[in-house]
This record gives C-alpha cells, sequence and structure tokens, in this order.
C-alpha cells in the first residue's frame, strides 16, 4: 500500500493511504448504509465494507458522500464496480448527498447519468424499502432533459 508522508512538529511519519477514508457502516433492515468521512481515493477504502455485506446476502447499498471532501478516477471505479455487483445480485448502489467537488466530478464525468443520486439518506432508504429507489428532483429532472 502506497503511504503519504506527513512532515509535522514531531517529525515526520508515514500515513497509510486508506486513513484518508473512514467508512461507517449502518445496517437497516437488508439495506447497508456506508457513510463516507474523507477522500476516496482507493478501491480498499471501501472494499472490505461492502465485500462483507455482499458475502451475507445484502445487496441493497446506499453511499453517503456527504463528508467525501474528494474522489479520484480509482475511486469511481470502485463506485462502479461495486453497482454492477449489487446489481447483479438483485440490488443496487444509491448514493446521496452528494455534494460540492465530488458532484462536480459526477457530473464532468456524466456518472450522474449512471448511478441513481439522493439529495437525502432518508429518501435513498425509503426507496429502497418500497422497491424503487428514488431520485433527487434535480437528478430526474436532468436525466429527462439528456
Amino acid at each position: 500500500m502506497n503511504a503519504i508522508w506527513m512532515v509535522g512538529e514531531g517529525g515526520v511519519c508515514a500515513i497509510e493511504e486508506a486513513t484518508l477514508m473512514e467508512v461507517t457502516t449502518i445496517l437497516i433492515g437488508d439495506v447497508v448504509v456506508l457513510k463516507l468521512l474523507g477522500e476516496l481515493r482507493s478501491r480498499e477504502s471501501i472494499a472490505l465494507d461492502f465485500w462483507t455485506y455482499l458475502h451475507k446476502g445484502k445487496s441493497k447499498f446506499i453511499v453517503n458522500l456527504e463528508k467525501v471532501r474528494m474522489i479520484n478516477s480509482v475511486g469511481l471505479s470502485a463506485l462502479l464496480e461495486f453497482k454492477r455487483l449489487a446489481e447483479a445480485s438483485g440490488g443496487g448502489v444509491v448514493l446521496c448527498n452528494v455534494g460540492g467537488n465530488v458532484r462536480k466530478v459526477m457530473e464532468v464525468t456524466r456518472l450522474d447519468q449512471i448511478f441513481l443520486i439522493s439529495d437525502d439518506e432518508d429518501i435513498a432508504l425509503a426507496g429502497f424499502i418500497k422497491g424503487l429507489p428514488l431520485l433527487s428532483t434535480e437528478s430526474a429532472i436532468s436525466r429527462h432533459r439528456n
């Protein structure tokens, strides 16, 4: 695993790349909510949580990106891979609270046309519970325009 070197008052220390992303996982019924904090720059930063629940038969995922400051191509690829695998297992991935730079990246790469995106975690959860993943109004409107 790559390391990032930080220089501070206490000297030089290495921080593993994976520590740039914290994941809190909540299971609500058969829906797995992954709350991410930090920078989504590696597949490994969320893979363990995803695979753990997928192997337990859970295939409905909400990925809350509210506290993600940055995402790169590796992070985007990981989300796409997890979406494909979840759908192959009869579920799906809904992204929620996508804002700031992450929203811009999703729009520039046109992945906002690929993922279901909700402005609110509770709405995304209600959609999964009812069997109808719900889109944010903005995303729904933009999909109909294209």
